[in-house]
């Protein structure tokens, strides 16, 4: 079942280096393993995958600056394919929270980023009222706060297109 879903992948393939490699094995269950041997030896490299991605992220905190505007969806989109593809890659939010967080903070439109800050001081006031313990920072807290702030992101988009349609 395998063989033949890669077959059907790979048989989509207009041009390419992929198709040439794919094409230079004839077919069988031998000869698949062995493309697939190929493929991952030459464009499964994690070190450089890493890198692309992480890479692909900082270029969103730039893309904030330039005159080329996403809408937040489209910006959701992009910074949760490329989380995704660095959790594939060993680069989890857990370990990583805070230098992923603080990317996710920095491609944001600046009135998502006030909203978001008015938000937390919401939060904060209720939650002193309800209990003073000062919560440490670390790897957990992190990762809440990352959590917290794509959850926030994904209820403006709701919120955007809700009036959007409404106009």
């Amino acid at each position: 079942m395998i063989m033949i879903n890669l077959h059907i992948y790979c048989s989509q393939w207009k041009k390419g280096h992929l198709l040439k490699l794919f094409k230079s094995f004839s077919p069988g269950v031998e000869s698949y393993s062995k493309a697939l041997q190929q493929l991952h030896s030459r464009f499964g490299k994690e070190g450089l995958l890493t890198e692309v991605n992480v890479r692909d992220l900082f270029s969103l905190v730039l893309l904030k600056n330039s005159q080329q505007k996403f809408s937040l969806r489209k910006l959701y989109d992009n910074l949760e394919s490329k989380l995704r593809a660095l959790e594939v890659l060993g680069v989890t939010r857990d370990k990583n929270a805070a230098m992923i967080y603080s990317l996710v903070k920095s491609s944001l439109p600046d009135d998502t980023l006030r909203a978001r800050q008015r938000s937390r001081v919401i939060n904060r006031s209720q939650k002193e009222s309800e209990s003073s313990e000062e919560i440490q920072k670390n790897e957990s807290t992190h990762r809440m706060d990352l959590d917290g702030l794509l959850s926030f992101i994904l209820v403006e988009i709701e919120i955007e297109e809700r009036v959007s349609i409404a106009t």
